[in-house]
């Protein structure tokens, strides 16, 4: 899977540090994928075409933080694995929109958490309390600046549902702040 990953990188440097991505994240990303999918063989695909995807958009995502690129490949493949599970049936579309899947972004660690200010903390808390499709695309949007149309393509939606997941997330955001005064 890594050698297929790799051949798509030109610059031998980018490479060697793809690799190091590889091996930071592959037991994070697969232990998600076997979370949501509950096979290993259906686990090991996701986070081969997580990985790979990574690898075809490599210089677009190259200059993210370590942490970043974590983020980013697990937001990958646990969409990978939610469009198996949708492919398969397992779900419907329904059953897909109030998935919760626990977040990397919401850290138990207490030194993390003493770390961050009250704002960041409720924010985490309500985007986790979020459908974790509207999660998603709110993560790709605002914390990894992409745009819709890129997002659109990475989840295999359209554009429009892009932008109704954004206004539905804010529109939901908003409602718990107010029920919380």
């Amino acid at each position: 899977m890594l050698a297929l990953c790799l051949m798509t990188i030109r610059d031998e440097d980018e490479r060697n540090r793809f690799e190091l991505i590889y091996r930071e994240n592959f037991s994070l990303m697969y232990h998600i994928a076997l979370q949501i999918l509950g096979q290993p063989q259906e686990a090991e695909n996701a986070v081969h075409d997580a990985f790979v995807s990574l690898a075809e958009h490599y210089e677009k995502y190259q200059t993210l933080s370590a942490e970043k690129m974590t983020g980013l490949a697990v937001t990958i493949v646990k969409n990978r694995s939610l469009n198996i599970l949708r492919e398969q049936k397992h779900l419907s579309g329904q059953e897909l929109e109030t998935l919760v899947i626990p977040s990397p972004f919401v850290k138990d660690d207490p030194e993390w958490m003493a770390e961050c200010n009250e704002q960041e903390l409720e924010a985490m808390r309500l985007l986790s309390a979020l459908p974790e499709i509207s999660y998603e695309i709110l993560i790709l949007r605002y914390y990894y600046g992409h745009r819709r149309g890129d997002i659109a393509k990475m989840l295999d939606i359209p554009v429009r549902t892009v932008d109704k997941r954004i206004r539905m997330a804010q529109l939901k955001i908003r409602e718990m702040m107010r029920d919380e005064e």
